[in-house]
């Protein structure tokens, strides 16, 4: 089927974001083809094999973009469900905070894979779509916290699942097929939960987070300290 040529719209405001009503929509399927900005709009490009949302996602990390430099910094991350997210605010009750400690927010958690770093607006879709392979789901238990220097608190699973490393490995071959650079240390994948917490105290016995995993996330890092993060596309 021919592609169309048909723009979604969306207004930007500030450094938040107000979304329009699009100035074409369609209940039909419909697939994002090209991204763009011009002045203080992000525009994504559609035919008939993706969503209004697939669309929406897409062009948010434009959003971002706005009015700013035309780069921004990317990552590959395991993002947790309502199910973990709870799991882990229980886990963060267990633990003693100080003054002062940075807590993260739930919106906050998160599991890297790999940081990309700064990336130029125009190589948004080829990295989107360089990156997209499917998951073989795994458990991954996160049952270690500790404190990392400078002061982070992170937990941390004491068992990489053998699918959670191959799946590390396959984005970092993706990635470099890219021709982007990788981190080339021993992979210790962590949610970090706090910083400036050399003080806090890890619980003991705290309670373990099981995650069921069978997706991750191309993110955005905004630079807003309302909305740190913004979730690009899931696959899985």
């Amino acid at each position: 089927m021919g592609r169309a040529d048909h723009f979604l719209q969306f207004a930007v405001s500030g450094p938040g974001v107000k979304w329009t009503a699009p100035s074409f929509h369609s209940q039909e399927p419909r697939e994002v083809i090209g991204l763009g900005v011009m002045e203080s709009a992000a525009f994504a490009r559609v035919d008939t094999d993706a969503t209004w949302e697939d669309a929406r996602a897409l062009a948010s990390c434009l959003v971002c973009l706005v009015g700013m430099n035309r780069s921004h910094r990317l990552f590959l991350a395991l993002w947790p469900d309502a199910e973990v997210t709870a799991q882990l605010a229980a886990h963060t009750r267990d633990w003693a905070w100080p003054a002062g400690c940075a807590v993260y927010a739930p919106a906050d958690w998160h599991v890297t894979l790999h940081f990309i770093g700064n990336v130029a607006i125009d190589r948004l879709q080829e990295i989107a779509a360089g990156v997209d392979m499917p998951v073989e789901p795994f458990a991954l238990v996160l049952d270690r916290p500790g404190l990392w220097h400078p002061g982070l608190a992170v937990l941390c699973p004491s068992r990489l699942p053998p699918a959670m490393q191959s799946l590390h490995g396959w984005l970092g071959r993706r990635l470099q097929g890219l021709g982007l650079a990788i981190d080339m240390r021993p992979y210790r994948p962590h949610v970090t939960l706090a910083r400036h917490a050399i003080a806090a105290v890890p619980p003991a016995f705290g309670r373990p987070v099981t995650w069921d995993v069978r997706s991750f996330a191309l993110v955005v890092s905004t630079g807003d300290k309302d909305c740190r993060y913004r979730v690009i596309r899931e696959y899985g």
